[in-house]
């Protein structure tokens, strides 16, 4: 996939991204950042991978959405810094279109040619010496996609969005805000009022929720018990 002979590839593969992540990394070891960065890519490509077709025009998994943008952006970038040398070569990221073609519906498209360009206007013409005319070719380009900018705001509301934490006796109760990755807000309507009549009884000091529940409902539970400042954990 690189092109070269490399025993493995390393993530994230673009300069670009490697250099911004392991500027966070709170490390003083150069290899110790890289190592750490990497894993936060593993994280986010997890979070990347699902499945959730009827998702695709929805809030809900606006979160998965943001983390695969991510790794799309790798890619792309990494495609320019491979051939950085050769000012033609262009890259975009766009979708299929209808969205509902697949989950994996993002498209990563290149060309050298101006010729070659998807989004060439017709009548766009260059010379010999690839001097495009006033109608230049390359001026048209895919257009911003709002949703993929909603789903981000959402997934930095989530991650970065202040929640009050909760003393038990006090009448205030934070208002939990939805993170629309992996539950709708009525599931987390549901969760959220069990836990205000917890807080509100003062004969209770332990609320246990059933062993039946899967996986997906336990960590709604854990997401809105951190979000309300509550202790949690799992037996």
């Amino acid at each position: 996939s690189t092109g070269g002979n490399e025993k493995e590839v390393s993530y994230p593969q673009s300069k670009t991204l490697a250099s911004f992540m392991n500027a966070t990394v709170d490390h003083d070891d150069v290899n110790a950042r890289c190592v750490e960065s990497a894993k936060r890519f593993d994280e986010i490509a997890k979070a990347a991978d699902y499945s959730e077709l009827g998702d695709v025009r929805k809030p809900r998994n606006a979160c998965r959405r943001a983390a695969k943008s991510v790794v799309e952006w790798d890619r792309l970038l990494y495609c320019k810094e491979y051939d950085a040398t050769d000012n033609n070569m262009h890259v975009v990221l766009t979708r299929m279109v209808p969205w509902e073609s697949s989950t994996k519906n993002d498209i990563l498209i290149g060309w050298y040619d101006p010729s070659c360009n998807p989004y060439r206007r017709r009548g766009a013409t260059s010379d010999n010496n690839n001097n495009m005319s006033k109608e230049d070719p390359f001026s048209d380009m895919p257009p911003d996609d709002p949703s993929s900018q909603a789903d981000f705001q959402i997934a930095l509301q989530h991650l970065f969005g202040g929640s009050t934490a909760h003393e038990k006796g006090k009448d205030t109760v934070p208002v939990v805000t939805c993170d629309q990755n992996d539950w709708s807000s009525e599931e987390v309507t549901e969760i959220q009022t069990q836990l205000e009549t917890f807080i509100n009884n003062d004969e209770q000091d332990t609320l246990r929720f059933h062993r039946g529940m899967g996986s997906r409902k336990r960590k709604l539970i854990h997401f809105v018990a951190e979000k309300m400042g509550l202790r949690h954990w799992g037996e």
